[in-house]
């Protein structure tokens, strides 16, 4: 990787960056004799993982996902961005990888059997968002300490931050507003730690939840919270995308007519993908705002909230899912279309974007 992609992905958030070594390095400041772990074998905790959009149809054979898990070992832990080792995460490489190395607690590459299936969880799933993380580590029984399923200081302040806002009329529709300044920054902290669930229960109680089920709910919802901000975010630049699309559909090369009726054909279905996943993914934070806006507005309207707050675990699965695509598509674009994009790319070029965004959607 060189330096100037290595820094794009150093400063990136969580959808593309999961600094394993960021995590372990705070478990050392809080133990140093003896510091939680995610891996078992001690280098992979001072790894950092990226989600790669893959452009080399060599490296894309392996695998029929376009986005791949990009395992980085900087040559100075404290300097990651003056370059390091990487690969691209598959079980062989890992192995092949750990044959070379010497000096860590685990040569014998048997020993890595638990690790390379934490890693191949982690490769399944679009993003590294700590919400989806945290759910799909929980749904394959996998315990993980929580200092490495929470997210960095400034990024939890920023989440919590917008949850809190979000939260606040809630509290004040479902509780009336008793002690509400010190009850949202406890509801919000608990909610996000994913701990004492009894910490929540008055305003469990107050919606009408389920107990055995409300946390996960809550948890959901806070979760759909940040994709929507996400969502919002990344408005701009996929718009500037498909309108890049339908302005320059093909390439900048006269093509015969076969030619230009695949190129046609593989347009069309990119950014038919790209116009799928964003209405489905603005269809259901539309509902999200609707029934939060009826149950905080005057209306008071609790019945719609609460049926659309059960089923927060299926759309938040649902909005992570095409929220990560669209980021790949816009991800793609970006990196077939740096340095030109006002004018057409070549054919080789504007087909591998149409079968990244394909593959991506």
């Amino acid at each position: 990787m060189d330096r100037t992609t290595l820094k794009y992905f150093l400063a990136a958030g969580p959808a593309k960056k999961y600094a394993v070594l960021d995590f372990y390095k705070q478990a050392l400041r809080d133990n140093p004799a003896a510091p939680e772990t995610l891996f078992r074998a001690t280098a992979l905790n001072k790894c950092i993982l990226f989600k790669f959009l893959v452009t080399d149809p060599a490296e894309r054979s392996e695998t029929s996902s376009p986005i791949r898990t990009l395992v980085f070992f900087p040559y100075d832990d404290e300097q990651p961005g003056d370059g390091g080792e990487s690969f691209f995460f598959s079980a062989h490489r890992l192995r092949e990888y750990w044959s070379t190395r010497s000096g860590d607690t685990l040569i014998n590459t048997s020993d890595l059997e638990p690790d390379i299936h934490l890693l191949e969880l982690l490769d399944r799933i679009p993003t590294f968002n700590p919400f989806l993380m945290g759910d799909a580590l929980e749904r394959a029984g996998i315990v993980a300490p929580a200092i490495y399923v929470g997210a960095d200081a400034d990024y939890a302040r920023l989440v919590t931050s917008s949850i809190r806002d979000r939260i606040r009329p809630l509290i004040v529709a479902a509780m009336g507003g008793r002690g509400m300044d010190s009850a949202i920054d406890r509801f919000v902290e608990h909610i996000w730690k994913l701990d004492e669930p009894e910490k929540i229960r008055p305003l469990v109680q107050a919606l009408g939840l389920p107990v055995d089920s409300a946390h996960e709910i809550l948890h959901s919802w806070c979760g759909l919270t940040f994709f929507e901000q996400e969502f919002e975010k990344l408005q701009p630049e996929l718009r500037t995308a498909a309108e890049w699309l339908a302005k320059f559909p093909r390439p900048s090369e006269t093509l015969p007519p076969d030619l230009r009726q695949l190129v046609d054909m593989a347009a069309q279905s990119a950014r038919s993908k790209i116009h799928e996943n964003w209405r489905a993914g603005q269809s259901t934070l539309s509902a999200f705002q609707a029934s939060y806006d009826e149950f905080v507005g005057p209306a008071r309207n609790v019945g719609g909230f609460v049926r659309f707050l059960k089923d927060s675990k299926r759309h938040f699965w649902s909005v992570g899912e095409v929220l990560g695509k669209l980021e790949q598509s816009v991800y793609a674009w970006r990196t077939f279309t740096r340095g030109r994009p006002k004018t057409a790319l070549p054919y080789d070029r504007l087909m591998d974007l149409y079968t990244l965004i394909n593959q991506a959607s």
